[in-house]
C-alpha cells in the first residue's frame, strides 16, 4: 500500500522530529505495561490456498492465528458478519481445532470489507452489529476478531473509534454475563503515516483493542508514481528515502502517537515485491523500472515473490544483495529485481522488536512462507525464526518441535 510522497521541506523536518531516529541507532519503546502478562505475541495471518490448505497449519507455530478474511454484512435490519461459505466453515473448524493440541493458541477472524455500511451508520446499527458479531464469533469457535479496514476516510475517523469502543463494551459485557473469557479485539494499522494522521485516533483506538499490528510492508510497490526500485519492508529507512518508509520508523511513530508498546506488533512480510528493470545493468536500489516484475518462478504471481519464489530465483542464479545496516535485501537477475525478506532480515527485525520491548510481530502471511522445504531450510523457515526469537522456540512439554503439517496476497 504505497504512501503519498511529500515534497515540502517543512513537512520532512516535522516528520524527522516526530520520528526521531530511523537509522541504525534505536530508540527505546519502553512502556510501563511491558512485558504483557501473556508475553510477546507472534500473530500469523493465514488464508487457505491450494499450496497451503488449512489442514497443513501447525498448531505451535504462532501464539495467535488470524483467518483472513471475513466481511461485514450490509443488512440494514440485522448487521452481522457475513455467513461463511462451505469452504470457510471447513477451514474454521480445522483451525479452531488446533487448540486441542495447543490450548494456548488464540484463533481470530479478520474482517476487511463492508465497514462503511456499518461504521458510517447510526449508533443503534453499530450496537446491533456488535451484539450479533459476538454471538457469531462464539458460534464458530473463534477467540476474537481482527479489524482490517483499509482504510477509513478522515470523515470516518471518529465513527471508527466509536465503533471499536462499542465492540469493546459489548465484548466485556458478554464475558461478564456468561463467565467466559472475553473475546480478543485487534486491528491492523496502515503503513502510511499520512493515512494514520488523517484517519486514526490512536489513543482512542488503544483504549479499546487488545493489540494492533502495524502493516510495515509495501513501502515501495511499482506504480507510475513509484517507478524506481525500492525496499518492500526495510528495518531502517534508507538515506534519501522518506522517513517513515521502514518498519522501525512506523512502529516508533505509532508508539509516539499513543499506542502502548506492549500492544503493538511489527508487521513482517514473508513475500517480496518485484520490478522489471529498464536496463539489466542498472540493478541498484533506486534503479529505473518499467513495471511490475514478471510472473514469479513458483507461484507465478506478477509483481510478487513469496519466499519459495525468492529461493527458486537464487537457485537459478539470481544475485542477492543484503544490507545489514538497513535490515533489508534484494535480488536481481536479468531485468527482474525483487525486494524481499530472508532469514537474516527477519532475524534482525525480531531482535529489534525484543530489544525495544515492542509487543511482538505480526506476519503477512503464513501461507506465503515455505511450507514444503523448497528453500532447504525446513518447513516455514521464516516463521520458525520468529517463533524462536519472539516466543522462545519452546514447544509445550510433550509436544514435538514446530513442524509443518490460486495463491494470492
Amino acid at each position: 500500500m504505497p504512501v503519498t510522497r511529500w515534497t515540502h521541506c517543512v513537512l520532512i523536518i516535522i516528520i524527522l522530529q516526530l520520528c526521531g531516529n530511523t537509522g541504525g541507532e534505536t530508540l527505546k519503546a519502553q512502556d510501563a505495561g511491558y512485558p504483557p502478562k501473556s508475553g510477546p505475541k507472534l500473530v500469523c495471518y493465514f488464508t487457505p490456498t491450494q499450496r497451503f490448505p488449512a489442514d497443513r497449519v501447525p498448531s505451535e507455530a504462532c501464539s495467535h492465528l488470524i483467518y483472513a478474511f471475513g466481511s461485514l454484512s450490509t443488512s440494514a435490519s440485522e448487521p452481522n458478519i457475513t455467513a461463511p461459505s462451505q469452504g470457510q466453515r471447513s477451514a474454521w473448524t480445522i483451525l479452531t481445532a488446533l487448540r486441542r493440541e495447543n490450548p494456548s493458541l488464540k484463533v481470530l477472524l479478520s474482517l476487511q470489507q463492508g465497514f462503511p455500511d456499518v461504521v458510517g451508520a447510526d449508533l443503534l446499527k453499530m450496537q446491533k452489529f456488535a451484539v450479533n458479531a459476538v454471538n457469531y464469533l462464539r458460534k464458530y469457535g473463534f477467540d476474537g476478531v481482527d479489524m482490517d479496514w483499509e482504510f477509513p476516510s478522515p470523515s470516518e475517523r471518529d465513527a471508527y473509534s466509536k465503533f471499536l469502543a462499542i465492540m469493546r463494551t459489548t465484548i466485556d459485557k458478554e464475558a461478564n454475563a456468561t463467565g467466559k473469557a472475553a473475546l480478543l479485539l485487534s486491528l491492523a494499522l496502515p503503513n502510511s503515516h499520512a493515512i494514520a494522521e488523517r484517519s486514526y485516533d490512536i489513543p482512542a483506538i488503544a483504549s479499546s483493542v487488545d493489540f494492533a499490528t502495524a502493516m510495515t510492508y509495501d513501502f515501495h510497490v511499482y506504480s507510475k508514481g513509484d517507478n524506481v526500485t525500492g525496499y518492500n519492508s526495510p528495518l531502517f529507512t534508507p538515506g534519501g528515502d522518506y522517513p517513515f518508509y521502514s518498519a522501525s520508523a512506523m512502529v516508533l511513530y505509532y508508539i509516539k502517537r499513543g499506542m502502548p508498546a506492549h500492544m503493538l506488533m511489527m508487521g513482517i512480510p514473508t513475500y517480496g515485491r518485484s520490478w522489471t528493470l529498464a536496463r539489466p545493468d542498472y540493478h541498484f536500489l533506486g534503479a529505473p523500472a518499467l513495471g511490475k516484475g514478471p510472473p514469479s518462478p513458483v507461484t507465478h504471481l506478477k509483481g510478487v515473490y513469496t519466499y519459495p519464489d525468492a529461493c527458486a530465483a537464487l537457485k537459478k542464479g539470481a544475485v542477492s544483495v543484503p544490507s545489514t545496516s538497513l535490515g533489508a535485501v534484494y535480488l536481481y537477475q536479468g531485468t527482474t529485481w525483487v525486494a524481499y525478506d530472508d532469514s537474516n532480515t527477519v532475524t534482525a527485525k525480531c531482535k529489534w522488536v525484543m530489544k525495544e520491548q515492542v509487543g511482538g510481530v505480526g506476519v503477512w502471511a503464513m501461507h506465503l512462507d515455505d511450507l514444503n522445504n523448497e528453500c532447504g531450510q525446513g518447513s516455514l523457515p521464516l516463521i520458525q525464526i520468529m517463533n524462536k526469537i519472539v516466543l522462545g522456540g519452546r514447544p509445550r512439554e510433550g509436544r514435538p518441535p514446530l513442524r509443518g503439517h490460486s495463491t494470492d496476497l
